[in-house]
């Protein structure tokens, strides 16, 4: 519902001058790859490496801003431009620069539009509560227990403005806003598809459970997707879970393409830009010559982001801004792990992969890594 009625404001927006539909609802993608740019790039200032805001800014170009999924009109693109600000106003208002309420507000503005965007992004929300409570300084607890209204009051105001934005009547309002239980998500996360690679998944969407459940009463639906579930997991065994739900992690955090071909049949389609840009169409469409090289090089870089930034924080000095993203991460894998998840969903979070990347690999200028401490 969201995402229709923000489709529906950028074509009306663009009607204005005279944007062609399809552009109206890609423009926001690009604005949203300068955001993440500049966001990234402010943050690794106010960290007190200047130096290291083009590299940051490359990965996250090459990773994100070349990536097929930003001429996907959907949330994840969005969802990572609202999480690069709210962990830039995490930087601006935990660093040496000290407490800015106008960042702060920014911040909690920005996280509850994730949110909104992609409920799971609330895993940052709770990481930074847990760090805060955990730290016993009231003062900052009342200021973030301030600012979670702040984030709960965005969600709600974008719901409401989605919900009188999309002109639907109260039934199939009811019908969007809560079309899957819970226990939907939990069957289709601990399912197995048992495929060939590379087309297996682990946990992945299926249609097929949607259509044989949509029917259903919801008391119904939902116990007979808790049975498969349980079955599920209680089928495979202690060995088998845990084979299970290891290939699902490397699955989801392993794809440096981030699914971007993944489901549906665009990379089928015929490419919609003009012969001068026919090397981007073969670099970026899942058909095109140029693909699998590109996929590979893509795929190379984001395997060694992930396993270098893994490296770094464990040797990391753990400070409030690092825990807290790395608690973010840690919740977001915890999720897609139970839960129905795809690489994609990764992509929201890229932005905080990155700064934990910088935080653990250079620390801060107010509070330098124990690697460099002991040089």
């Amino acid at each position: 519902m969201r995402l229709l009625w923000l489709e529906q404001v950028a074509v009306e927006a663009g009607s204005v001058v005279s944007l062609p539909a399809l552009g109206a609802v890609l423009l926001p993608h690009v604005l949203c790859v300068g955001v993440v740019l500049w966001s990234l790039g402010r943050a690794a200032q106010l960290l007190g490496h200047p130096r290291a805001v083009l590299p940051v800014q490359a990965l996250a170009l090459v990773l994100v801003g070349l990536s097929p999924n930003v001429a996907v009109p959907y949330t994840d693109l969005p969802a990572a431009a609202a999480v690069s600000v709210a962990a830039l106003a995490m930087v601006r208002c935990g660093g040496a620069a000290g407490w800015s309420w106008p960042w702060a507000l920014t911040g909690a503005v920005s996280l509850g539009l994730g949110v909104a965007l992609k409920p799971y992004v609330v895993v940052l929300a709770i990481a930074l509560v847990l760090v805060v409570l955990w730290s016993r300084q009231w003062r900052r607890v009342v200021a973030v227990a301030l600012l979670g209204a702040v984030s709960w009051g965005t969600v709600a105001l974008l719901d409401g403005a989605s919900a009188r934005g999309t002109g639907l009547d109260a039934q199939r309002l009811a019908q969007v806003e809560a079309p899957f239980p819970p226990e939907h998500f939990l069957a289709m996360g601990t399912w197995d598809s048992a495929e060939d690679s590379p087309v297996r998944r682990w946990g992945a969407y299926r249609q097929d459970q949607v259509e044989a459940t949509a029917a259903m009463d919801p008391a119904t639906r939902a116990a007979d997707l808790r049975a498969q579930a349980w079955d599920q997991v209680g089928g495979r065994g202690l060995v088998g879970n845990l084979r299970f739900f290891g290939a699902k992690a490397l699955w989801v955090w392993g794809d440096g393409t981030f699914w971007a071909h993944g489901e549906g049949a665009d990379s089928r389609q015929a490419s919609s830009l003009p012969e001068s840009l026919s090397g981007m169409t073969a670099a970026s469409r899942g058909a095109g010559e140029l693909y699998d090289e590109r996929a590979g090089v893509v795929q190379g870089l984001w395997v060694a982001v992930v396993l270098l930034t893994g490296a770094l924080l464990l040797r990391a000095r753990a400070d409030p801004l690092l825990t807290t993203w790395a608690l973010a991460l840690g919740g977001l894998t915890a999720y897609l792990l139970i839960f129905e998840s795809r690489p994609r969903y990764v992509l929201a979070l890229v932005p905080v992969v990155l700064l934990v990347l910088l935080r653990a690999g250079l620390g801060s200028a107010d509070h330098p890594t124990a690697t460099r401490e002991a040089r």
